[in-house]
């Protein structure tokens, strides 16, 4: 009595399909597994951005001064019970150091080069080879305006 049966040949072609559909799955999982793992680095990066932002305009409204220092690149914040100092040229995240390209202060809408009070800041980075720009400023007091007014 004859057994029906796969060929040898017959079994080696399903092997061979079958070991190329798998192979081709697994590059096609770790192509999306490094997709999402950069996403997510993205992510973080923007989330660390926000915070900072959120930080930095915390201060400002909080502080009675904002003194800029443009030979030391340093933000002064006086408050009544505190001063607190930032140095600007490079600034340390929970995850990364941010290198500052650009930085701008400000003083009653008008760009300040020298040192002394300002009350806006502009810092422009790069982040995961997208430039990202924080814009923080805080609302001047009627002191601050006929002190350092035109």
């Amino acid at each position: 009595m004859k057994v029906k049966s796969f060929t040898i040949t017959e079994i080696l072609v399903v092997i061979v399909i079958t070991s190329v559909v798998v192979s081709l799955a697994l590059s096609v999982l770790r192509m999306l597994q490094r997709h999402t793992l950069t996403l997510s680095d993205f992510q973080t990066a923007k989330n660390e951005l926000y915070l900072l932002n959120n930080q930095l305009a915390i201060e400002f409204s909080k502080a009675e001064s904002i003194h800029w220092s443009s030979e030391n690149e340093i933000l002064t914040f006086t408050t009544p019970l505190k001063q607190a100092t930032i140095a600007v040229d490079s600034i340390a995240l929970s995850q990364r150091q941010l290198e500052v390209k650009e930085r701008t202060v400000y003083l009653q809408g008008k760009e300040k080069s020298a040192s002394g009070i300002i009350d806006a800041l502009k810092l422009e980075m790069n982040v995961k080879g997208k430039d990202q720009t924080i814009f923080v400023y805080r609302r001047n007091d009627l002191n601050t305006i006929l002190n350092h007014g035109n």
